[in-house]
């Protein structure tokens, strides 16, 4: 999923931040400032590889019809995608304020010029960078500050991936959902266990605070992310 959004990412780059394939490395390659023109195409790319995501790690997925593989899916890339910016950001940029827009992008208040420069005329520009700004400050900017604090490993983070993947309450699906995120949570009851760790039940409630607040700001970003891939 990483590689096939980094190698589409990267390919959709304008000449001036060509990125020669040598220079490209497993865990290490530039990453730019987004553009709201990049940012559309980046967020299809992440729609589509997340139907490669879901395949992959359960199988009952493709069981499902088409329509209900896209709910699915469209219900939850907003959510992945918040999570996912607020986790590598407070890796990769723990001492500064970008966050990941997508694999290879970032923003930052220092880059809304630049993010809207490729926005529709019609679009009331100042108004576009209050309400970013206030974005980043307020929801991104905490996200990542929680992110930061609470530390998941890898192994949690993925956990936290899968959950949130599935925090789907529709009829068709509630079935599905339950049963995988359940199943989530016995690998990482086994996770905690095998690293000897008894006590891990205030552990759970972080990374559960966590997701918490990555639905919250799912839920106020999930509007303007669906005006942006329709």
């Amino acid at each position: 999923m990483t590689r096939i959004r980094k190698s589409s990412e990267i390919n959709l780059r304008p000449l001036n931040n060509f990125v020669h394939p040598s220079d490209i490395a497993e865990d290490s390659f530039p990453n730019i400032p987004a553009t709201h023109e990049i940012s559309y195409q980046t967020r299809r790319i992440l729609m589509t590889t997340l139907f490669d995501f879901a395949s992959i790690s359960f199988p009952d997925f493709t069981t499902l019809s088409r329509d209900e593989k896209w709910r699915l899916v469209s219900g939850s890339a907003v959510r992945v995608s918040i999570l996912e910016s607020s986790y590598r950001s407070s890796k990769i940029y723990p001492d500064d304020n970008r966050v990941f827009v997508s694999y290879t992008t970032t923003i930052s208040p220092d880059s809304l010029d630049y993010y809207l420069s490729s926005t529709p005329l019609l679009v009331n520009i100042e108004e576009a960078k209050k309400e970013l700004r206030k974005n980043l400050e307020q929801n991104a900017g905490r996200s990542k500050r929680a992110m930061r604090r609470i530390d998941p490993s890898d192994e949690e983070f993925l956990a936290m991936l899968a959950l949130s993947f599935w925090n789907n309450s529709h009829e068709s699906l509630c079935r599905m959902a339950a049963q995988n995120r359940a199943a989530v949570m016995r690998d990482l009851h086994v996770y905690y266990t095998t690293r000897g760790e008894t006590g891990y039940a205030t552990r759970i409630g972080e990374l559960f605070c966590l997701l918490m607040d990555n639905e919250a700001l799912g839920v106020n970003s999930e509007l303007y992310f669906r005006r942006q891939t329709t």
